[in-house]
């Protein structure tokens, strides 16, 4: 059987410790900020950030005004974004844990969800899971933006064994459509270099 030390905190942890996180660009997503002055999320609204890591998306949402959550299980990923937040003068709500153990007081509580490089971190497994818990977080109409990572059919993207795990639009659409209608799906114009192949803008409304 497959080793899977993705599904382990410990895992993100260390990898979070040793500083091996090229995830991370060392600020906002452009993809997202690019969706975010659309104002899909209305001003002053409550996000959640799931995979929030070091929080450069949760500080740009707080500074723009939005109440911020922010969750991730790696012990040093909080402690490091908690410091963040305090050096840029924000308050961001902190919750150190599984996504899937978000605990159930916090279900219809947020207008908007904020995902970039979370959902390509988990197993395809679990994505239906994913939705599952995404579409409970939010509110009735709420939204989910992204900067979604998809390969096209053929793809060496798609063969991979081991995060980030890319998904396709055809994939990525299946999975969502019972819970969210999907608004935007297209190629991000926004994406950073070493992305702009692969990497796409999301919007996904959470149906009534």
């Amino acid at each position: 059987m497959m080793q899977t030390p993705w599904n382990e905190a410990e895992f993100w942890d260390n990898r979070f410790k040793v500083e091996d996180i090229p995830w991370d660009i060392g600020k906002v997503s452009p993809t997202l900020s690019s969706i975010e002055s659309t104002e899909i999320i209305p001003a002053g609204g409550s996000i959640i950030v799931p995979g929030a890591g070091n929080g450069h998306d949760s500080i740009y949402f707080a500074k723009k005004g939005y109440i911020v959550s922010a969750v991730d299980w790696s012990k040093t990923a909080i402690s490091s974004l908690r410091g963040a937040s305090k050096a840029n003068s924000v308050d961001i709500e902190l919750l150190c844990a599984s996504f899937w153990d978000i605990p159930s007081t916090w279900f219809g509580s947020f207008d908007g969800l904020v995902e970039h490089t979370f959902y390509c971190a988990i197993d395809p497994a679990l994505r239906s899971r994913y939705v599952d818990m995404a579409a409970n977080l939010l509110r009735p109409g709420g939204h989910l933006i992204g900067a979604v990572f998809i390969g096209d059919p053929g793809s060496d993207y798609l063969n991979r064994v081991e995060p980030p795990f890319f998904t396709t639009v055809d994939e990525f659409t299946k999975g969502f459509r019972a819970k969210f209608d999907i608004e935007i799906l297209n190629p991000s114009n926004s994406a950073v270099d070493g992305r702009k192949e692969f990497e796409y803008s999301a919007v996904l409304k959470r149906k009534i």
